[in-house]
């Protein structure tokens, strides 16, 4: 199965931040909350206004998105079109969030506002990706910046290096 590496090499690593609780994590097929409340408030909804989450951290107070992660492969094949579409699903849900982020804030200056940002994890195989979303400095555009990637360690070996 595709998350069979998802569960056993990536999900391990995040559950300690449980421990500052200041994250809640819900796995596999959770529903995005801020897309949810999003077309809670339209009467007409396009038929993919639901989508699903292979992992959440949320803030346990504000019950707002913290943290979306994709997870694409594991050690199957890999699929491109699967992976570009849950690229955009998480540009897409990063926005959503940030949005009901800054709705949160409104009385917040422009300058506060753009230091805001939710963070996305896309996994591809063995390969991570941390993403964050944010306003641009003019205030017109989204932007999606990479702050780091890394091959996940999935043998011994690799695991010896991570632990080095």
């Amino acid at each position: 199965h595709e998350r069979t590496a998802f569960i056993d090499c990536v999900i391990p690593w995040l559950p300690p931040l449980k421990l500052t609780k200041q994250v809640q994590w819900f796995w596999c097929e959770h529903k995005y909350l801020a897309r949810a409340e999003a077309y809670n408030h339209r009467t007409e909804h396009p038929a993919h206004s639901t989508r699903y989450a292979d992992g959440l951290g949320v803030d346990p107070k504000s019950h707002r998105e913290l943290l979306l992660i994709e997870c694409n492969g594991g050690n199957i094949a890999e699929i491109v079109d699967h992976n570009l579409s849950d690229s955009l699903k998480l540009v897409e849900n990063s926005v959503f969030a940030l949005r009901q982020l800054l709705a949160s804030w409104k009385a917040c200056s422009f300058e506060n506002a753009s230091k805001l940002s939710i963070l996305a994890l896309h996994v591809i195989k063995n390969r991570m990706c941390l993403t964050e979303t944010r306003i641009s400095t003019d205030g017109k555009r989204w932007q999606v910046i990479e702050l780091r990637n890394a091959v996940i360690p999935t043998s011994w070996d690799d695991i010896m290096l991570t632990v080095r």
